[in-house]
């Protein structure tokens, strides 16, 4: 099969280099009993197949018990020539989701519906290798309430670097 392949947008996944390596941080979420908890967490961002494909490999653990996970997931993030957009593919808890990552000057966001009437949305900024997201959940309309922040630091230690090239 000699399809010629098509030519990667101008931008594509370019737009998210920043990104790329790891980061490490603190955070606090709020169960769905409004009780305060506290992570450790760690964000691994790494290009593939020669920038075609990003994954974000997300890893939390409790700030006071590090033996106890409090997050695990996996996202696949690609830039779709044709639709010009960013589909985002998350693994987490046995489940997955499929949405869109949507672009602002200084970071992103995706959100995602969990019940009929109920979505959380992600929302993080990126400057000066600080990395700020802010986890938020609207019911039935209503104004969003904050459900988890996070601060990472970029880490300037074996960075990725887009393994899967020839």
């Amino acid at each position: 099969m000699n399809s010629p392949l098509p030519a990667a947008a101008p931008d594509g996944l370019t737009r998210l280099n920043y990104l790329h390596g790891a980061w490490t941080g603190h955070g606090e979420f709020r169960d769905d009993r409004a009780n305060l908890h506290y992570f450790a967490q760690t964000e691994t961002v790494t290009p593939w197949l020669d920038g075609e494909l990003l994954t974000i490999e997300g890893i939390g653990h409790d700030r006071d018990d590090t033996t106890r996970a409090t997050h695990l997931a996996f996202a696949i993030v690609r830039y779709d020539i044709g639709r010009r957009n960013y589909p985002w593919r998350a693994y987490s808890g046995g489940n997955w989701i499929d949405t869109e990552l949507l672009l602002s000057p200084n970071g992103f966001r995706w959100s995602l519906q969990v019940e009929p009437r109920q979505i959380l949305r992600y929302t993080a900024t990126v400057a000066d290798d600080v990395w700020d997201e802010v986890g938020q959940i609207s019911h039935d309309g209503a104004p969003w309430s904050t459900i988890m922040t996070m601060r990472l630091h970029r880490q300037r230690t074996a960075a990725a670097t887009g393994r899967g090239k020839p």
